[in-house]
């Protein structure tokens, strides 16, 4: 049974993928090796398996011989002739014996491609030496870092995310992300309260001016213009170090995308060529099968020579037939495969050719009010600092300079929280389950692709049945996996057979000259030794083809393509080049929001409003005018004064509850002070002064009732009364008087009423 098709698309989907660095010289470099190797090799029997069948070929050659492979094999491809050429020298046939060394050898191929050698020689030529391509991931500390964020119980295993509960992994992910929004979310409440609330309460704060110069308008002026600085700073270092970093890691995808499309152009010409053989090679398996079906010799039927000649070309028919069922099996899904990745190749350059960090105006364009608007606020502040009022520029300002700010601090926050959640599950992919490939494992396996390393496949020449699985599992732990191409060697194993049948199969009717094969059967056999010379050439192409194949698919081509995209470039420039540019932009942000909160610094003292007739004559904050019952002149700032002042005596009455009488009754020579029991009545004698504080001295006549000079005193405070009696007998009472009082007096027979109200 053959090969899935599905398991063939992802066997060639896997090679364009991980292929993305194809060196131009490493087709050339392996050749030379394979020839170098081949001539050390060149007196070695190789012997044919065909079925059990074994049949000797090429087991000797004289020097004869080996003159003439050298002198012939000059032909690029460093073939050397074939053996047979020995027979055809002696025969006089010198175009044949031209034709023969020009015949395919094993030297077209790869090294070591004779049957005796085939078992191993795909698993040595693709894993090769792990000292050349094998690494070591050693994660940056931005990474470890960013790993070890707080995730309140949340794991940080990325492959969760590509599993049945992907919240387990996303709700801790998004913490960091969230904090930050969070905290500018309410740094800009308040920001917002400040402003409702109004200076009275939180001057400067609400975006007002300072009243007055001093030690606080200073500091505050200072801090304004250290906030605006370090956003100039902060922009410094995103323009001159973030940016290039990110433009270096666009190239470098770029690059990489630019190399995956030359290995799709290898792929396709793979493609292509073997189309190509497969188109040529049916019409002669198709004249081979009608040769078969006829006497091979019709004047000796049954003979010796027919037999050999039958089973050598039944051999061939079934190693073309195996070779035919080999490229239509895989090669539509590979030239699908092709296809798809030409058109995600694509899309990857597309992306790149806009991410452009560096010379890019819609990225100049963005960025540079980051540098331009902290300008303009330091220019007011330097203004606003040595009293120079411009009705025009503190409108620019006010109006257009701090709006565009708010914006451009809101923009920071928001991408600042973007690139730490990408940071974070970058340095998840990296570090989270150990090494990379131990997180690509993880998500492989939560995408339902089992391990199937160890199974068998349907076909014996073909991958086994989880092929992309296997594949992805070898490369990414850079070939110590089991190796998933065995399967190829069986393919290698049938070409090879293919290839020495194949030229047994000629040397057998060239062995008597095909004149005197052709007397002895009573058969012409020119026009079919022509056309296996044919497909002899199209075996020859295949080969150079399998060489490239190989290429693409080498451990040592593949690794450190795999460690230079994912080591290098995805768990080490990425992260620390992503974190620069999030501490530049958060930094930008926190230092926006300081200028927004002290954005009242960098009026000048008493400049803030001007008049109405446009001239931009310099206005008092608070002016003062005579006229009015306020003493104040109708301004903003003035009519904010007299709200403030409306609503306090709105509060001071309403927070009056109650007041108090005290009557005192007369007599001619004393002042008496009824209790409330009236069990007794006590004389007393009072003081009372403005704030409540006992009085003597002449102050104290202001204050008598009565004609005995009796008084009654009130705590200044308004908690308690202190009533002092001529006897120093003594009487407290709480009530809620404060400083300021009323005092009314009214006669009721011969007693007078005293009522203190808050």
């Amino acid at each position: 049974m053959k090969p899935t098709r599905s398991s063939r698309f992802l066997l060639l989907v896997l090679l364009f993928l991980v292929s993305f660095l194809v060196r131009s010289t490493m087709g050339e470099t392996l050749l030379v090796k394979a020839q170098d190797e081949d001539e050390d090799a060149a007196d070695t029997p190789a012997v044919a398996d065909d079925g059990g069948d074994e049949t000797e070929t090429d087991t000797e050659t004289d020097p004869a011989a080996e003159g003439d492979a050298e002198g012939d094999g000059d032909d690029g491809d460093g073939e050397e002739g074939d053996d047979g050429d020995e027979e055809s020298d002696e025969t006089g046939e010198e175009g044949d014996a031209e034709d023969d060394d020009e015949g395919f050898q094993v030297e077209d191929l790869l090294p070591g491609f004779e049957n005796t050698d085939a078992d191993n020689f795909v698993k040595g030529y693709i894993l090769g030496n792990p000292e050349y391509y094998q690494e070591l991931y050693v994660a940056p500390k931005a990474v470890t870092k960013f790993n070890n964020l707080p995730r309140f119980g949340h794991s940080d295993d990325f492959s969760l995310l590509m599993g049945d509960y992907p919240d387990h992994y996303y709700l801790g992910l998004l913490f960091v992300g969230t904090l930050i929004l969070t905290i500018f979310f309410f740094w800009g409440i308040a920001i917002g309260i400040f402003k409702c609330i109004g200076p009275k309460h939180v001057g400067f704060l609400a975006g007002f001016p300072f009243q007055v110069e001093g030690k606080k308008s200073a500091a505050g002026r200072v801090v304004f213009s250290v906030g605006a600085w370090m956003m100039i700073v902060s922009t410094i270092f995103l323009i001159s170090l973030g940016l290039p970093r990110m433009q270096y890691l666009s190239d470098s995808i770029a690059f990489t995308a630019d190399e995956i499309q030359i290995v799709e152009k290898e792929v396709k010409y793979i493609v292509t060529t073997l189309l190509v053989v497969s188109a040529k090679t049916k019409p002669i398996r198709d004249e081979l099968v009608d040769f078969l079906k006829r006497d091979i010799c019709p004047l000796e039927p049954g003979s010796d020579t027919e037999d050999q000649v039958r089973s050598v070309g039944e051999d061939t028919y079934d190693a073309m037939t195996d070779l035919e069922d080999f490229i239509e099996g895989y090669l539509l899904d590979v030239e699908d495969g092709v296809n798809t990745t030409n058109t995600f190749t694509s899309n990857i350059l597309a992306v790149t050719d806009m991410a452009q960090f560096v010379g890019n105006p819609v990225v100049t364009a963005i960025v540079f009010p980051y540098f331009i608007i902290p300008i303009i606020l330091l220019v007011a502040v330097g203004m606003g600092w040595y009293d120079f009022y411009s009705e025009t520029f503190y409108s620019f300002v006010t109006w257009l300079v701090v709006p565009l700010l708010v914006l451009l601090t809101i923009l920071a926050f928001v991408t600042a929280t973007t690139l730490v959640v990408a940071i974070q599950a970058n340095a998840d992919i990296c570090v989270s389950s150990g090494a990379p490939e131990d997180s690509i494992l993880g998500v492989l396996n939560n995408l339902d692709l089992e391990d199937d390393s160890g199974s068998q496949s349907k076909d014996d020449n073909g991958p086994s049945d989880n092929f992309f699985y296997d594949i992805m599992v070898f490369y990414t732990h850079q070939c110590t996996k089991p190796n998933p191409w065995e399967f190829m060697e069986g393919h290698y194993a049938d070409l090879a057979r293919g290839r020495n049948i194949l030229g047994e199969f000629i040397r057998s009717i060239e062995d008597t000259t095909l004149l005197e094969l052709s007397q002895e059967c009573g058969m012409e056999y020119g026009p079919i030794v022509v056309l296996l010379k044919s497909l002899q050439d199209l075996i020859t192409i295949l080969s150079q083809t399998s060489i490239r194949a190989l290429t693409l698919m080498s451990c040592r081509n593949v690794v450190p393509l795999y460690t230079a995209w994912i080591y290098e470039s995805t768990c080490t420039l990425a992260p620390v080049s992503l974190n620069l540019v999030f501490m530049c932009i958060v930094c930008i942000a926190f230092f926006g929001m300081v200028c927004i909160t002290f954005r009242g610094a960098y009026y000048p003292i008493d400049f803030y409003y001007y008049d109405a007739t446009g001239r931009g004559d310099k206005q008092e904050l608070y002016p003062t005018d005579e006229v009015g019952d306020s003493g104040l002149a109708d301004t903003p700032c003035n009519e904010k004064v007299l709200e403030e002042q409306e609503d306090q005596c709105i509060d001071a009455t309403e927070a009056m509850e109650e007041s108090i009488e005290i009557q005192i009754y007369h007599d001619d020579e004393e002042k008496e002070y009824e209790t409330d029991d009236d069990e007794q009545d006590h004389e007393k004698n009072f003081l009372l002064d403005k704030y409540g504080e006992p009085m003597e001295g002449p102050d104290a006549a202001q204050h008598s009732v009565g004609t005995n000079g009796s008084y009654r005193g009130i705590d200044r405070n308004g908690d308690s009364h202190a009533v002092y009696s001529d006897d120093d007998d003594e009487m407290t009472f709480h009530s809620t008087f404060d400083d300021e009082y009323e005092y009314n007096s009214a006669a009721e027979e011969e007693s007078e009423t005293f009522s203190y109200v808050s």
